[in-house]
């Protein structure tokens, strides 16, 4: 902890023997915990770093499957006496909330041929769970 004060206090005379021994990754790691349990109930993670807006979707082109979404994605990093947070605007594609008959009936999104294929994959499923297995 010594370490770390001496890094974040400028005033202080700072021991750069010490310095490069310093893993700053538990604070980091830390920090982004700190984050990310603070988010509301709004927000749904993709990953550690990245978190959309549940009500920020709009659907994608003439799609009925797809949607685009709205978030952001964050960075923290250590500077000279200061923690830098670092926030994105991050916008991605999801699957629209729907069912598997609406997703195999939607062809505005999807090609004949990616229809037949997803068929297929899903008629492969089907078969092996009716045969006991997973």
């Amino acid at each position: 902890m010594e370490r770390l004060d001496e890094f974040v206090t400028p005033h202080r005379t700072l021991n750069d023997t010490k310095l490069p021994g310093f893993d700053f990754n538990p604070l980091v790691s830390c920090l982004n915990d700190v984050i990310s349990k603070s988010l509301s109930t709004e927000v749904f993670q993709t990953s550690s770093h990245r978190f959309y807006f549940k009500n920020a979707h709009e659907s994608l082109g003439n799609s009925r499957s797809l949607c685009v979404m709205r978030g952001y994605d964050y960075t923290i990093k250590p500077t000279m006496g200061k923690v830098f947070l670092n926030v994105n605007i991050a916008t991605s594609a999801f699957f629209q909330p729907i069912t598997a008959a609406e997703f195999m009936a939607d062809r505005s999104t999807f090609t004949e041929h990616e229809v037949e294929k997803a068929d297929q994959a899903l008629e492969s499923v089907h078969h092996h769970r009716s045969q006991g297995g997973g």
